[in-house]
């Protein structure tokens, strides 16, 4: 069985239809690419890049796509638009009225979004141990006392928040993190490397 290779225009065809694979063409090409921009745009990430990488400018046609992912969003303000944004400051309210109750949700917002403190959303966040500690390591950079009751609960969350956040020895913490062999051991060596 031979393969027939696909002839240049219908490779071309194809690639158009993938914003990824578009976005990757003008790039690789060094050029722009118009009848490709509909569905490049349409991509919250790869129509921001787009704007930075090929266009070198605001893309006001890819704006309303750009806003329903607001890490893309925030993206575009820093780095194409290089100023305030009015219209995400107005979708940043709208979305912290939706997630400021999703631990997950708010902690990755406050990460990647407002890099900065969402205190709304605090008492959500300091009831799950996992997001707890990466909001305590990413956010705050420091111990977060109101959220370690709830830290210490989950043995491997409570180890890596001894390590990284106290960087040292967790008297309260202990009786939990010794319940499990596997994390009780790494915290043991955790505490050889401390002396």
């Amino acid at each position: 069985m031979t393969l027939k290779p696909l002839n240049f225009k219908k490779r071309l065809d194809k690639i158009k239809k993938d914003a990824s694979a578009a976005y990757y063409y003008c790039i690789n090409k060094g050029i722009r690419w118009p009848s490709a921009e509909p569905i490049i745009m349409k991509d919250p990430v790869y129509a921001t890049s787009y704007s930075y990488n090929v266009l070198k400018r605001p893309w006001p046609e890819a704006e309303p796509y750009i806003l329903k992912n607001l890490v893309a969003a925030k993206q575009y303000e820093k780095y194409v638009l290089m100023k305030k944004w009015p219209a995400l400051e107005t979708k940043k309210k709208q979305h912290e009225k939706k997630i400021f109750k999703d631990p997950k949700k708010a902690t990755d917002y406050a990460r990647f979004v407002i890099f900065d403190r969402f205190p709304a959303a605090e008492p959500y966040i300091k009831k799950d141990p996992s997001q707890a500690f990466y909001y305590a390591v990413n956010i705050l950079k420091k111990r977060w006392p109101e959220a370690e009751p709830f830290i210490m609960t989950d043995t491997f969350f409570a180890f890596l928040y001894a390590k990284n956040i106290i960087k040292g020895r967790w008297p309260e913490a202990e009786p939990f993190i010794l319940k499990d062999t596997w994390v009780g051991d790494l915290y043991r060596k955790f505490l050889g490397t401390l002396n």
